[in-house]
């Protein structure tokens, strides 16, 4: 059965007044509080690594030439699976990823996971495989590679593939780079000795942003077949 609806009177508007400008301001409030960086070192809100120049015009990674050698690739190289880096006691599965719209390179959507960047080289078929995790993450605090920045030359990689084979790579450089003096194109283009590249964030927090990038890179060393 249809009720009819009372027609507000000014007493009823200037409640349901006050109970929205109520509303807003909460919400303002909490959008001010998510806005505001924890207190912990090194912990802030953390959505993509932004791994492009700061010019007016930054680098695409999905238009970067990557030179593929086809001819040199290994038809049964499995699919990617996991990343290990002893030294600093990482072991996290690998999640194929790209280039999003506006130009940045995707990320995964949790603090555990690794991306491997489908637009570079798969481990196992030579060229450059570009890789990248958050190094902290809202709500969570320090994630995946929270301590690349430790990792040293000498120190190995471990690249699992869906087959069970695994593929090592032993650390050449390990360096900590202003964003504004990354070089994209050259850090994620192709290389003749097979390697891998893994990217973080470093340095101070402002205005969204971390002030540096942790470029690690790594060249194959053995691969071993899982029994």
């Amino acid at each position: 059965m249809l009720q009819r609806v009372r027609p507000l009177d000014r007493n009823d508007l200037v409640l349901a007044l006050a109970v929205v400008a109520f509303l807003l301001s909460v919400a303002g409030l909490s959008m001010t509080t998510m806005r505001t960086r924890p207190s912990l070192p090194g912990f802030a809100r953390y959505d993509r690594v932004e791994v492009r120049n700061e010019d007016p015009e930054p680098i695409a990674p999905a238009v970067v030439d990557l030179g593929r050698h086809v001819t040199d690739l290994d038809p049964l190289a499995a699919p990617v699976s996991s990343i290990s880096i002893p030294s600093i006691s990482v072991t996290a599965n690998l999640v194929p990823m790209g280039v999003r719209p506006d130009g940045y390179m995707d990320l995964p959507d949790n603090p555990h996971d690794v991306a491997w960047y489908d637009f570079t080289s798969k481990p196992g078929i030579g060229g450059n495989g570009v890789f990248s995790a958050h190094v902290d993450y809202i709500n969570y605090g320090p994630a995946v590679f929270w301590n690349l920045s430790r990792v040293k030359p000498g120190d190995g990689i471990f690249v699992g593939l869906r087959d069970g084979s695994t593929i090592r790579y032993l650390v050449t450089s390990a360096e900590t780079i202003p964003l504004a003096q990354l070089d994209v194109g050259a850090t994620i283009a192709p290389t003749e000795q097979e390697s891998i590249t893994l990217i973080t964030c470093s340095g101070e927090f402002a205005r969204g942003n971390y002030s540096h990038r942790v470029i690690v890179r790594a060249v194959r060393t053995t691969s071993q077949r899982g029994g």
